[in-house]
């Protein structure tokens, strides 16, 4: 069960937000690149599940730099799920949804 929360947490909900915001940038920042609008998508998802557990670690604060380790580690799963998840939904996405090229004509 603990499986199956880890992923739904760290895998399903990173996809699905980097989906969502691909789809959503491709509709309203056509003027972007695919590479722009991938990485807000990835990065976004990727921070999405640790913003929590960084509020966590830094409402625990007492002004030293005791929370600072926590939250870099944090901070650096947040970019790897960004990587590794955030990445190839985003990119599938935006392509699928991108707006059609200039038409290519053959002489």
């Amino acid at each position: 069960m603990a499986l199956l929360l880890f992923l739904l947490f760290m895998v399903a909900i990173p996809a699905a937000v980097a989906a969502a915001l691909a789809g959503l940038l491709c509709a309203r920042k056509p003027q972007w690149s695919t590479a722009c609008r991938t990485a807000l998508a990835a990065a976004v998802a990727g921070l999405v599940p640790v913003i929590l557990p960084i509020a966590s670690v830094l409402q625990g604060n007492d002004g030293g730099v005791g929370p600072l380790v926590p939250t870099v580690a944090l901070l650096v799963l947040g970019l790897i799920m960004a990587v590794l998840v955030g990445v190839p939904v985003a990119l599938w996405i935006g392509r699928r949804r991108a707006p059609p090229s200039s038409p290519r004509v053959f002489d």
